[in-house]
């Protein structure tokens, strides 16, 4: 099986740019966040291209880890292993691919960024 890599969108032309929750939640209606939800958005203008790679915030990392002694009770002896995987990659992200990615054209959007990178 081969192992997963992740490779930062700015390896492939992408920029970085800073994009407030407001923005986000009036242009993206379809791709919904949540207070335990952090994103970040690459765009490449040349070829009328953007990205948005959704991942789970501290505080929702957090939340979780606190509810892990009732998940345990319920999962079981049976289910722990699993458990125990789904929390690795909960915890490393980017290294385990444990995050959502879209794409999107971004003539299609009147988006207001600030490029950071």
């Amino acid at each position: 099986m081969n192992e997963y890599k992740y490779k930062c969108p700015t390896e492939y032309g992408y920029q970085k740019v800073k994009v407030s929750r407001r923005e986000y939640k009036k242009h993206f209606i379809n791709r919904k966040i949540n207070i335990f939800s952090s994103f970040e958005v690459y765009i490449n203008a040349s070829h009328d291209q953007g990205r948005i790679d959704k991942f789970i915030n501290p505080l929702g990392i957090i939340v979780v880890t606190l509810l892990f002694p009732i998940y345990t009770i319920f999962v079981g002896i049976d289910g722990f292993k699993d458990l125990k995987n789904e929390y690795s990659r909960m915890f490393n992200q980017k290294k385990k691919g444990s995050f959502s990615s879209d794409n999107f054209q971004l003539s299609r959007y009147d988006l207001k960024y600030k490029i950071i990178s």
